[in-house]
C-alpha cells in the first residue's frame, strides 16, 4: 500500500516535496488526497496469492463436502448444492477484495473549498470553523533503511483528517516534518487555527518551525518550477510537438504567476514570463516592467544588455555589462560580457571574464567555455602555451565527467593542433568505440586524416559521419535544423577535398554542390 498525492490548486504554497510519488498536480485553489489501495507489488503478487487462498481453500472444501455426500447419499443434487454454496462464498469474498482493495482506493481524498471556507473529505464536511487545529504527527522516526513518515492533520471535532502524509527513505523525520511545516504554517495562517506537533521522537517544534519556507523563498521555488517547464516546452518544440508545447507554456506563466502573486519584486519571475511570448514588443514591455518592479535587481538591466548584443550595438553591450560587474559582480554580467567579446574576437578579455566566472563558480561548463575560447584564440595566433591552456582546461573538466563525448572530442582536437597527433588519433579511437552514433569524433578523426593526407580513411569518416547526421531529427526546433544543417555541410565540404585528393572530380563537385545547398540555408 501507499499514499499518492493528487493535488490540484493549492494557493501560494510549494507541495513538490511533499511526497516523492507524487501522481498528478497543479497549483491554486483546491487539494485532493487520493489514498491509493493497490501498488504495483500488490497487484502483481499479492492480490492473485491472496485470491488464489481466499477462492480456492473454501470452494474445494465446498465442493468436496459435496462429492463425499452425493457418493454417500447416490444423489448428485448435493454436488449440485453445494456447488453453488461455492459459487455464493466467492461472491462474497469477491465482494469482500473489491470493497478491501477496489473501493478503498481513492477512500481517503479531502477538498479545501477556500471561496466557500469549507473542508470536505468522503463522507463528511465541515466549515473552516470547526476545525480546532492542525497537527504535525510523526509516526516513525525511520531508521535502519526503514521509512520516515510525518502526516499533517485536521483535528475536526471526534475524526481527525490526514491531509498531508509525508513518507520517504530519502528525507529525515525532521525533514520531513519541516516539509509539512511549511504547508502547515500557511494553511493555519490561511484558516486562522493553530498549528501544533505530536508525534514519536525528539523534534523541537521552534527548530522545525525556524525551517520553513519564508514567501520570498517559496516565490524562488516556483520561479524555478516554471524554468523546469519551460524546459519541458522547449524539448516539445524541438520535438515538434507544438500543443504539448503550448500546455506547458501555459504551466510555466502559471508557475511565474504564483511567484509574482508572493514576491510582485521579482524581477526574474516578470522576465520569463515575457521570454514565454515570441513577440519582441512583449519581451520588451516586461523588462520595462521588471525594472520597474524592482529597480535594484539586475535581471532587467542583463535583459537589456542581450537585446543590446542582439541589435549589434556591442559596445553599449558592453558599457551596460561593465557597469553591472562594477556595481555587483555576478556570474550574468561576467558571461554576458565575454559573450559579446567572444563574438568580436576579443579572446583574450574574454578569457579574463570567464575566469572570473570560474572564480564565482568552478563548475565543468565554466572550464569547457574558457577552454573553447582559449582554442580559438590559440588557432589564432598559433601559440603552444594557450593550446596547453585550453587542454588544461577540458582536461578539468573531463575529471568531472570523463565519459562525455563532446569533451573528449574536442580534447582530442586540442591535442591535434599541439602536434601530439597519433595521441590525438588513439584517444579519438576510443571515443567512437565508446559512441559510434555519434558523428562529431568521426569527423574530426576524418579532418586529421586528411591533413595527414590518409585520404580513403578520411572518406570513410566523412560518410559515415554524413549518414549519421541524416538520421538526425531536430523535430521542429529551428536552432537544431541549423546546427545539424551546417553539420552536415561541412562534412560534404571536407568529404570534397579528400575526393579531390583521390581525383574523383565527380564526387567532389557533387559533395560541393550539397554543401552549397546547406550552407545557404543556415
Amino acid at each position: 500500500m501507499k499514499y499518492e498525492h493528487i493535488m490540484l490548486d493549492v494557493p501560494e504554497v510549494d507541495y513538490m516535496e511533499v511526497q516523492e510519488s507524487v501522481k498528478d498536480w497543479q497549483l491554486g485553489k483546491r487539494v485532493y488526497v487520493e489514498y491509493t489501495g493497490l501498488s504495483l507489488w500488490d497487484v502483481f503478487t499479492v492480490l492473485p496469492l491472496g485470491c488464489t487462498v481466499a477462492l480456492l481453500v473454501p470452494s474445494l472444501v465446498l465442493v468436496g463436502i459435496g462429492v463425499l455426500g452425493s457418493i454417500n447419499a447416490d444423489d448428485w443434487n448435493i454436488l449440485l448444492r453445494y456447488a453453488i454454496y461455492a459459487g455464493i462464498v466467492i461472491a462474497v469474498i469477491l465482494v469482500l477484495l473489491y470493497l478491501m482493495f477496489v473501493a478503498g482506493s481513492g477512500s481517503r481524498w479531502w477538498r479545501m473549498d477556500w471561496e466557500n471556507q469549507q473542508l470536505t473529505w468522503k463522507g463528511g464536511s465541515a466549515p473552516f470553523s470547526k476545525i480546532n487545529k492542525l497537527i504535525i504527527r510523526i509516526e516513525g522516526d525511520g531508521g535502519d533503511g526503514k521509512d520516515h513518515h510525518a502526516l499533517l492533520v485536521a483535528d475536526v471535532g471526534r475524526r481527525p483528517i490526514t491531509l498531508f502524509h509525508c513518507r520517504s527513505r530519502e528525507q529525515s523525520a525532521f525533514d520531513a516534518a519541516v516539509v509539512l511545516a511549511t504547508v502547515g504554517q500557511r494553511l493555519s495562517a490561511a484558516i486562522g487555527v493553530p498549528l501544533t506537533f505530536e508525534g514519536k521522537g525528539k523534534l523541537p517544534a521552534d527548530k522545525i518551525l525556524g525551517k520553513t519556507l519564508t514567501d520570498q523563498q517559496i516565490a524562488e521555488k516556483y520561479r524555478q518550477l516554471g524554468d523546469r517547464v519551460r524546459g519541458s516546452m522547449s524539448l516539445c518544440e524541438y520535438k515538434g510537438l507544438l500543443d504539448e508545447a503550448e500546455t506547458h507554456r501555459a504551466e510555466a506563466s502559471h508557475h511565474y504567476m504564483q511567484a509574482l502573486k508572493l514576491n510582485p519584486s521579482d524581477a526574474e519571475a516578470i522576465l520569463r514570463l515575457g521570454e514565454l511570448s515570441d513577440d519582441p514588443s512583449i519581451r520588451q514591455s516586461a523588462m520595462e516592467a521588471a525594472q520597474q518592479a524592482n529597480p535594484q535587481s539586475q535581471a532587467p538591466l542583463l535583459e537589456k544588455a542581450r537585446q543590446l548584443f542582439f541589435r549589434d550595438q556591442f559596445q553599449e553591450a558592453i558599457d551596460l555589462y561593465t557597469q553591472l560587474i562594477r556595481d555587483q559582480p555576478s556570474i550574468d554580467g561576467y558571461e554576458g560580457r565575454a559573450g559579446v567579446y567572444e563574438y568580436l574576437e576579443r579572446y583574450e578579455n574574454a578569457v579574463a571574464d570567464l575566469t572570473a566566472v570560474i572564480d564565482l563558480d568552478p563548475s565543468e561548463f565554466n572550464y569547457t567555455h574558457r577552454g573553447d575560447i582559449l582554442f580559438a584564440w590559440a588557432k589564432r595566433v598559433d601559440r603552444k602555451d594557450i593550446f596547453a591552456q585550453a587542454l588544461a582546461d577540458y582536461e578539468k573538466a573531463l575529471e568531472a565527467s570523463p565519459d562525455d563525448e563532446p569533451y573528449q572530442t574536442t580534447r582530442c582536437q586540442i591535442l591535434s593542433k599541439m602536434g601530439r597527433t597519433d595521441e590525438a588519433l588513439a584517444g579519438l579511437d576510443q571515443v567512437i568505440r565508446d559512441h559510434p552514433d555519434e558523428f562529431h569524433p568521426l569527423t574530426v578523426r576524418g579532418e586529421i586524416y586528411l591533413e595527414q593526407h590518409s585520404v580513403d580513411a578520411a572518406i570513410d569518416d566523412f560518410t559515415i559521419a554524413i549518414r549519421l547526421l541524416k538520421k538526425e531529427d531536430p523535430g521542429g526546433d529551428s536552432d537544431a535544423k541549423d546546427f545539424f544543417d551546417t553539420a552536415l555541410a561541412y562534412a560534404y565540404k571536407f568529404r570534397a577535398q579528400a575526393y579531390r585528393l583521390n581525383n574523383r572530380n565527380n564526387d567532389a563537385d557533387e559533395d560541393e554542390r550539397r554543401f552549397q545547398e546547406l550552407y545557404g540555408q543556415r
